[in-house]
């Protein structure tokens, strides 16, 4: 009994070590795109942040909702419930929690396969950053981390990319025409 005893601890430990040592080799990938928008950063972030408006003209991100009652915006540590559509494909579901709610100059948000982002993490952003003429450079990515990124990387990075691309046009079409 001991030795089976002593056989599945130095089993578990192996195990802690692998995993362990391939969590630091885990792959990131990321999509980023980049939009000149002409109107402020202020204008940019109230289509930006004005989640109930997004199925008028979004065809990407197709609903954001926060968990309040009242739709305020959320805060840092609050869950987002977001549907988000890629060209050529069905929608999907998700729930990610808000890291960066800086208004006028970064929306940021995580989401993970149940909590387990050694799995599979996309960190989505938005950063406005304020040009010429008072124009603003719309900063629209995503960092996608864990073991899994590698299975999926080839479906990400077919239909992501233009989604991100479609998403941008939109929404500097719908703040430019306010």
């Amino acid at each position: 009994v001991q030795m089976n005893i002593i056989i599945t601890f130095s089993t578990i430990i192996a195990f802690i070590s692998v995993l362990a040592l391939s969590a630091s080799a885990q792959a990131e990938q990321t999509i980023l795109s980049r939009i000149e928008i002409e109107a402020s950063p202020e204008a940019v972030w109230s289509v930006l942040t004005n989640f109930n408006n997004y199925p008028q003209w979004s065809q990407f991100i197709t609903a954001i909702a926060t968990q309040k009652q009242d739709q305020s915006l959320p805060k840092v540590g609050e869950q987002l419930e977001i549907t988000v559509t890629p060209p050529n494909e069905e929608g999907m579901d998700f729930s990610p929690e808000v890291l960066v709610m800086n208004p006028n100059q970064e929306l940021r948000w995580k989401g993970t396969i149940a909590g387990m982002d050694f799995l599979f993490a996309g960190e989505h952003y938005f950063q406005l950053e304020r040009s010429a003429n008072n124009h603003t450079l719309l900063t629209h990515g995503e960092v996608f981390s864990g073991w899994l990124v590698p299975l999926l990387w080839e479906s990400l990075a077919k239909n992501t990319p233009a989604g991100f691309k479609a998403y941008n046009l939109a929404l500097k079409s719908r703040v430019e025409s306010l």
